[in-house]
């Protein structure tokens, strides 16, 4: 247990999320010690979040705590949902004792097969403690990122440190040679209409400067996957969109219609569907796994990405319509996000609520937005410039994302401003994380969007034209359940007064508990 915290100490670390048990109480204990708070979760998956969204936020591992049996199963659950996100997590849970094993059925799970979607599950032992957490670091990091678990159980967390303990070195993607890209030269030269798509791989390997650059050195229409929101300047020229959110119509027209599309860091976990069928060839930089087969690249290059977009930049002519042809699907996606559904009494339009939220909230706010039908819309209509400053379950789509993850924003950057935008059906899935809230006193805004429904899955009941059954529950009464919680309310339910409400609730030094009352009958205009 000293070693552990020691080795988390000097690698950076100051808060654990985590929901402990019996077995766990020596590594609680030596975390304590060390000076590394542990942050008590309500349920062992808002911990995982917490984790996911620290490590997307600070390019380190987050890291999160459970015991064995029911809490290792929670815990893997949010495990798995950061490797599907390519967030750097390690995840800790205790293990029953070795000696213990064949006469224990109690909170018996195969924790190597639980974890077994993550990059890695390790047992901990005095012998490989030092070469294990070491490796497990490493492995979090390494592009694609994800979570590793280590377990450690009560017999080996009591025995002593062997080694002195070094924080390793971050992982280095593999170094950039001009040779990797002269397959990709004929199809970069030879196109006319090319089109710049960035995905989840720009983040980890921090090239925003270079990506602008590679932009307008071409002159190239960009576009974004969610995970990506931000990483290029929502207010450039060559911004066209966000692809495989609501509105994006137009934006999905003209990738079918260029010769060429560049694709820098997509993955796998961009798309909704395994496969993308581009109809143009497809050019992929990445910093690992370019080939990835859902991509069917037609040439894939592996390498730093930063020399490499430096390298591109003078390869080939500019495009002569790039802004022009960026403007065009910006504008077809603004009107495409205005619905004809007429104004409802006591809710809002779902544009008139992001737009006040926008206006109420300096740039640098981060926001993090949790699954749902709105989510789909809340993508394509806020506008970012700021690199991590929007964090969204997109690789699993776990509902009960938002509220953690603007706890572990909170928690490592205390005065940004943190919206956590929820709808109502992922509130409720976790809503003891409000009690949380309320105990670390954060001047958190945590905006409930409230249609009393599984919106998304209603609206695909309605496509296929099937009965609208298990997809609709019901109005709880916020005002009273933050008062349960010791939170303050607001209420949004018109348009008029929407941004001051807002405005006036992001300046309040406590968190607060928003509600924001829309109507499901508008999903079933956007398309």
């Amino acid at each position: 247990a000293e070693y552990l915290a020691t080795f988390l100490k000097n690698s950076g670390v100051q808060t654990v999320f985590g929901l402990p048990g019996g077995e766990n109480v020596p590594v609680v204990e030596a975390l304590r010690q060390a000076g590394i708070g542990l942050t008590l979760m309500h349920h062992e998956i808002s911990a995982a979040f917490a984790a996911d969204v620290l490590g997307q936020l600070t390019d380190t591992p987050g890291v999160c705590l459970s015991t064995v049996g029911p809490g290792a199963v929670n815990l893997a659950a949010g495990a798995t949902a950061a490797t599907r996100e390519r967030s750097p997590v390690l995840a800790i849970t205790a293990e029953i004792a070795a000696s213990w094993l064949p006469n224990v059925t109690h909170m018996k799970v195969d924790l190597t097969a639980l974890f077994g979607q993550t990059k890695g599950s390790h047992h901990l032992t005095p012998d490989n403690t030092p070469a294990t957490l070491a490796a497990s670091w490493q492995l979090a990091q390494q592009v694609p990122r994800g979570a590793v678990h280590v377990a450690v159980d009560p017999e080996t967390v009591v025995l002593p440190p062997t080694t002195p303990i070094t924080p390793p070195d971050p992982p280095e993607p593999e170094p950039f040679a001009p040779a990797v890209v002269e397959a990709a030269l004929p199809y970069l030269r030879a196109a006319k209409r090319p089109f710049l798509l960035a995905g989840v791989g720009v983040e980890a390997a921090r090239v925003q400067p270079e990506l602008l650059a590679l932009a307008e050195a071409w002159q190239i229409p960009v576009a974004v996957t969610p995970k990506t929101k931000g990483h290029f300047p929502e207010n450039h020229p060559l911004f066209a969109g966000v692809f495989t959110a609501y509105g994006d119509k137009a934006l999905r027209q003209a990738l079918n219609e260029a010769d060429l599309v560049v694709g820098v860091g997509l993955d796998s976990v961009d798309f909704v569907t395994s496969t993308w069928n581009s109809p143009a060839p497809v050019v992929n930089l990445a910093e690992a796994e370019a080939n990835d087969p859902a991509l069917r690249p037609a040439v894939a290059v592996n390498g730093r990405l930063s020399p490499l977009l430096t390298h591109l930049q003078t390869i080939r002519q500019p495009r002569s319509d790039g802004a022009t042809r960026a403007a065009d699907i910006r504008q077809q996606i603004a009107a495409a996000l205005v619905t004809p559904y007429p104004d409802t009494p006591g809710c809002l339009k779902l544009h008139d609520l992001i737009a006040a939220l926008r206006s109420a909230m300096p740039e640098k706010t981060a926001v993090t937005v949790d699954v749902g039908a709105f989510k789909l819309v809340f993508l394509q209509q806020w506008h970012t410039n700021t690199p991590k400053s929007v964090f969204v379950a997109n690789g699993l789509s776990a509902m009960g994302y938002a509220v953690p993850g603007a706890i572990a924003i909170r928690t490592a950057q205390p005065h940004r401003p943190v919206v956590a935008i929820a709808g109502d059906g992922a509130l409720l899935m976790y809503a003891g994380e409000l009690a949380t809230v309320a105990r670390l006193r954060q001047p958190l805004v945590i905006l409930v969007v409230v249609d009393e429904a599984l919106s998304l899955i209603r609206l695909k009941q309605l496509r296929q034209e099937v009965a609208i059954h298990a997809t609709e529950f019901g109005y709880t009464n916020y005002e009273a359940l933050a008062a349960a919680f010791g939170l303050s309310y607001r209420l949004v339910d018109n348009a008029a007064a929407a941004e001051e409400t807002l405005r006036e609730a992001a300046g309040l030094a406590h968190p607060v508990l928003v509600e924001a009352r829309v109507n499901k009958v508008e999903y079933e205009h956007f398309r």
